[in-house]
């Protein structure tokens, strides 16, 4: 009896990732995706200038409705989702991504379609590779503009964007120019099979206050257009034909969100403080000038990790010194005279741009990478340095480190910085010559060498999500050890505990970045431990704010000492859930 009941409830219930916070009731309008419609086709001798004027027309007409979509976007939501659409410009007329297209059209004679469809794949490949959640997501503006220029060259009569009722969307994805054309007024939220808490499309939906929910496989098999569906953006669930009691329960759980999330919006203008006026700042993690105006309005208290990996990335090349620092200036100008701390490549294994020019490693994440890769080739390194450092005369800027292991590492890098401010003063060139040096803590061996690593730097930044993995030797994305991927580890809290106690003793700052940092969980037992500091993705802050308003400096700092005497990851799970529930948080 049990297992046809669970396959009955199974039947209507998806679990997803939750993007965009929002419970909404509605009917499905099932969206196909263009992508599906390419078929491969040769186009015989004398036909390849052909194919290449269609690809130069609609690359054309892309390229003016992008230019459209950010101005209308600029109009209706923010600086930061118009930007979406100028970095999709930029590689429109990147000359490597066009060059591979037309490659393939004139070898092959091929169509422009499908020879565009291919490039758009082997990107997306090189995406879905890299470890980095955030980065891997930023695959999702190569498929976009994919289907934008596919769009000019197979007319297609479903628009999304041509409503004719209120619907929750279905899809196999949502591209940023799929979700800016949206009538808000006839969206009652979207649910795809793919997709991640950063992609474009899910900063976009929270901007324009869209519920979603994504990472659902096998979607479109089990959803028909017209169907009754519940979306819950807050736990990421998804209930198709709901029996009369769920939406009843439902309609209730709507009104409660819809008060909570009012309250929610309230402690934007409050200080993030405990309840001793212990002031705890939060900081936003960052990958581009995009985010900068979100991470902002959601009170961050600066730039606490801005990821510089994501142009050289997505254009597959390097970016010249004047193309960083464009870059960077615009991140430290648009923060207002807020501090921003930027990081350093940080490439590693599977995620450096040409990967697959170099040899393969067995052990891609524990061999060359990062600043590995950096202090080996001094000339991108330096390049790099020149950038941070001169985007450093437009206001208040730190320079971070990453994957550093020893302390010999971290000499050698002093004397690369050291020696390029060296040039660009006999250059000339404005800079702060006293910007902050700082190393990210995410390796056991400088958790460990805290107390040497502190007499370098100026600061350390401790992040939490590499810290965990490398300390349990397990790989987060294998499905066979995940499990052990425990950040409440007894060995990772006592690692963290070590470094803030060190660098609380030597007066230097030190700053808790990840997923931890912005877990409402962990937030308390956190600020127990000493930590003042916390960087987080935007979306985070106003619940991180929540929580620290919640919590008791003492109180926590008991329940720290005591965690770091509990022997199990379930001790202390248990341990702190006892205590959340005492501050109802």
């Amino acid at each position: 009896m049990i297992e046809p009941m669970q396959k009955e409830i199974d039947k209507h219930f998806l679990k997803g990732v939750a993007v965009s916070p929002g419970i909404v009731i509605g009917k499905a309008y099932v969206f196909k995706d263009i992508l599906l419609l390419v078929e491969r086709q040769s186009r015989g001798e004398g036909h390849a200038d052909k194919e290449i004027f269609r690809l130069d027309q609609a690359i054309r007409q892309v390229i003016d409705e992008l230019i459209e979509d950010n101005f209308r976007t600029s109009e209706r939501a923010r600086k930061k989702e118009a930007e979406i659409f100028l970095t999709h410009i930029a590689i429109l007329k990147d000359p490597y991504f066009i060059a591979q297209i037309v490659q393939d059209i004139r070898e092959n004679g091929v169509n422009a379609e499908s020879a565009v469809m291919k490039q758009v794949e082997e990107f997306g490949n090189a995406f879905r590779k890299i470890d980095d959640t955030y980065l891997r997501e930023r695959g999702g503006d190569l498929r976009d503009i994919g289907r934008r220029v596919i769009k000019k060259l197979i007319p297609q009569g479903q628009l999304l964007w041509n409503l004719e009722e209120r619907a929750v969307i279905v899809s196999s994805d949502l591209t940023p120019s799929d979700t800016v054309r949206l009538d808000r007024e006839k969206v009652l939220a979207f649910v795809t099979e793919s997709g991640g808490k950063d992609s474009h499309a899910a900063i976009l939906a929270r901007s324009f206050g869209i519920p979603a929910v994504v990472g659902l496989p096998g979607l479109l098999s089990r959803i028909n257009k017209g169907d009754t569906l519940i979306v819950d953006g807050d736990m990421g669930m998804v209930i198709i034909e709901p029996p009369r009691e769920v939406i009843q329960n439902y309609r209730e759980l709507q009104k409660k969100n819809e008060s909570y999330q009012a309250d929610l919006q309230k402690t934007i203008s409050l200080p993030s403080k405990t309840f001793e006026e212990r002031e705890i700042r939060l900081w936003a993690n960052i990958g581009g000038p995009v985010d900068i105006e979100y991470a902002l309005h959601y009170g961050a208290h600066g730039i606490g990790l801005f990821r510089t990996e994501f142009p050289f990335l997505i254009l597959r090349r390097l970016l010249s010194e004047d193309e960083q620092f464009f870059l960077y200036q615009k991140v430290v100008s648009r923060a207002g005279g807020k501090e921003v701390t930027i990081r350093t490549l940080d490439f590693g294994g599977d995620k450096f741009f040409d990967n697959e020019e170099r040899q393969k490693e067995k052990n891609p994440f524990l061999g060359y990478r990062s600043i590995r890769i950096l202090l080996r080739e001094t000339d991108i390194f330096k390049q790099q340095l020149r950038a941070v450092l001169r985007a450093s005369a437009y206001g208040p800027v730190k320079i971070l480190f990453p994957m550093i292991s020893t302390v010999e590492e971290v000499r050698r890098i002093k004397e690369l910085f050291e020696c390029t401010k060296a040039e660009l003063l006999k250059a000339g060139t404005p800079f702060d010559e006293g910007i902050p040096f700082g190393v990210m803590v995410e390796i056991p061996s400088a958790a460990i060498l805290a107390d040497q690593l502190v007499k370098e730097v100026d600061f350390f930044s401790i992040g939490t999500n590499d810290l965990v993995q490398y300390t349990l030797a397990v790989d987060r994305d294998n499905e066979l050890v995940s499990y052990l991927y425990e950040p409440s580890n007894p060995a990772v809290f006592r690692l963290i505990q070590n470094v803030v106690r060190v660098a609380k003793d030597a007066g230097k700052q030190v700053t808790l970045c990840g997923e931890m940092a912005g877990n409402p969980a962990y937030i308390p037992l956190l600020i127990g431990m000493g930590l003042t500091d916390l960087s987080m993705n935007p979306s985070a802050l106003l619940e991180a704010k929540r929580a620290v308003r919640h919590t008791t400096y003492k109180l926590w700092q008991q329940v720290a000492e005591t965690i770091s005497d509990l022997p199990s990851v379930e001790e202390i799970n248990k341990f702190i859930a006892m205590q959340i529930d005492r501050i109802n948080l």
